[in-house]
């Protein structure tokens, strides 16, 4: 259980929760007996923690057997829909500047030791573009650093042409713009 902020609201993580319904650890998820229509399956009912539309994280509570209503599990648990929740919804628009994104390529960064070069630039830059396309299109200085990764390595600016594709932006006029921005022609060589 974590106090949120801004509230006393409590949010019952996945570990809270499976430890309640006595569950079993299984990889990134615990698995236990459904509380609402019981049954002898010990793994019906799946436990995980993903992140809500605002990007908060959240308790996921699942049951596979029989589909039991959400509701009715928490009421089993002892505790109301709104604990699953770490930041509930009615108070969520506050913390919105202090969003996490949704990629998964930045939740993985959280778990490694090791960096490559720009990586966690390169991966703001890909989330940055997918989340606003303007953005890309407007700052001077990120525009100025995505240049300057796609220029050092083929594999990282072919994945900020798929990002480009991705926020239906015009790769090839795009790295053309870029090119002529950056007074260079788009081979890499200095314009005169």
């Amino acid at each position: 259980m974590h106090t949120a902020p801004f509230t006393d609201h409590v949010w019952y993580t996945a570990a809270a929760c499976a430890e309640a319904l006595g569950a079993r650890k299984c990889g990134t998820h615990w698995r236990a007996k459904c509380p609402v229509h019981g049954g002898d399956n010990p793994s019906s009912l799946k436990i995980w923690e993903t992140l809500d539309k605002y990007g908060h994280p959240c308790t996921v509570l699942h049951c596979f057997a029989q589909g039991c209503d959400k509701q009715a599990i928490c009421a089993a648990l002892g505790i109301a829909v709104r604990n699953l929740f770490s930041v509930y919804h009615s108070y969520a628009p506050e913390t919105t500047p202090f969003l996490r994104t949704h990629s998964r390529r930045l939740a993985q960064l959280k778990h490694t030791d090791r960096f490559p070069r720009g990586g966690v630039l390169q991966t703001l830059l890909e989330v940055e573009i997918a989340d606003d396309p303007t953005f890309i299109l407007k700052n001077v200085g990120a525009r100025a650093a995505l240049w300057d990764l796609a220029q050092s390595d083929p594999d990282i600016h072919a994945r900020f042409t798929e990002a480009l594709r991705n926020a239906q932006l015009d790769p090839q006029r795009f790295w053309a713009v870029l090119a002529r921005d950056m007074g260079e022609t788009a081979d890499g060589r200095a314009n005169d």
